[in-house]
């Protein structure tokens, strides 16, 4: 496979975003596409697909601000982690911010309104019956 980063003597900044796999059915695909999707790798006579990888200058990249979920605090569709050691509260603050958001409610300090939307909960430490559902009915929070 050639390198699209050795095309030019120039250094440039490239990011790499990798593709899901292709999802095709071989029986119905030409053969020399599927060849060219898919490995030598088989599990139960189906190749196994593989991700594709796609590369763009920074320069071609065009600029955009960051809308936020939480002005300041959180961005929209970026992931976001609150960590820290046990019990130190980080249950009960995203409780909070998960009931602010499925109910719109006002953000603290006069700092907006959380947009009304789902959240979504990972977990390691709280056990989800006995901890992080209570804290969630306990903040109001739209359980649906």
């Amino acid at each position: 496979m050639k390198d699209p980063l050795a095309q030019s003597s120039q250094h440039h900044v490239h990011f790499v975003k990798v593709h899901p796999p292709k999802q095709v059915n071989p029986a119905t695909t030409p053969s020399s596409e599927v060849v060219s999707i898919y490995t030598g790798a088989a599990l139960n006579g189906v190749p196994k697909p593989i991700p594709e990888l796609e590369t763009t200058k920074a320069s071609g990249i065009k600029m955009r601000a960051v809308s936020w979920f939480w002005p300041g605090r959180f961005a929209l569709g970026k992931f976001a982690v609150i960590g820290g050691l046990p019990d130190k509260g980080k249950g009960l603050t995203s409780a909070d911010i998960i009931t602010r958001c499925t109910m719109g409610s006002e953000w603290p300090c006069e700092e907006g309104t959380a947009p009304k939307g789902s959240a979504i909960w990972f977990t390691a430490e709280d056990d989800i019956e006995d901890t992080v559902v209570p804290r969630l009915v306990a903040a109001g929070a739209d359980l649906d």
